[in-house]
């Protein structure tokens, strides 16, 4: 009975590390892909979470790596494995859980962030200047079909378009010059076209983080319920 439910036990553990490894892969490209996301937007965006989302990348990775440590230990019945797996996997847990109360709080505050850091890029704006942000700036109104933060009449509060004229990436054709309010171009601001995308994005990583921390858990229960079998039928 006893070396029966151990056998078991094992197999089981093994079989949630496999899902681990599945769990690992998804993160990296998940994290890699919204810290992508997020630094399209970076000279634009205040408070961006980037830190957060290479943590959760590289948690990625220790938690693929790890698996095997798991897988290992409960086929071969090693201890010292099964411990520092578990050792692991509650550390693991610890960050992971802090990380996505942080990435789930920058997903409420996206909105407020993106239309702060764009009004200031709008204001420092100035067509005949080929800084960063200015490419940024022509790139997401041209790439999103988008004018102004809100809306064209942003443009307003930059001293170069007082006049009602538009920069180039805000005109529906491209004449090569600036347009006018009263003429053909974007009228749907940019904040809510990016702030959607971005909290797709967002919003994806933190829920595969919490199902990860909901296997993990589970794994966890059955590395510490195999120890516990092993010491009560005297494997130790």
């Amino acid at each position: 009975m006893g070396e029966g439910s151990i056998s078991c036990m094992r197999y089981i553990l093994c079989a949630f590390t496999l899902v681990f490894v599945i769990f690992g892969i998804l993160l990296v490209y998940t994290g890699f892909s919204t810290f992508i996301s997020l630094n399209q937007y970076s000279l634009v965006i205040t408070n961006s979470p980037d830190a957060a989302t290479i943590v959760l990348l590289v948690l990625g990775f220790v938690i693929f790596l790890i698996s095997f440590l798991g897988c290992c230990g409960a086929i071969t019945g090693n201890d010292f494995m099964l411990r520092t797996f578990s050792f692991i996997i509650t550390l693991l847990l610890l960050i992971e859980i802090i990380t996505v109360v942080f990435v789930f709080t920058f997903k409420k505050t996206i909105r407020q962030s993106l239309e702060s850091g764009l009004d200031e890029a709008i204001r420092k704006y100035n067509d005949s200047d080929d800084s960063a942000i200015n490419k940024m700036i022509d790139d997401i109104q041209t790439r999103f079909a988008c004018c102004g933060a809100d809306n064209p009449k942003d443009w307003k509060n930059n001293t170069n378009y007082t006049d009602g004229s538009l920069p180039k990436s805000c005109c529906e054709k491209d004449h090569g010059v600036r347009c006018s309010m009263s003429g053909p171009h974007f009228v749907s601001g940019c904040v809510e076209i990016i702030t959607g995308e971005l909290r797709n994005s967002v919003s994806y990583l933190g829920s595969l983080v919490v199902t990860l921390i909901v296997v993990q858990i589970i794994g966890l229960i059955f590395s510490c319920v195999l120890l516990g079998q092993r010491r009560r039928y005297n494997y130790v």
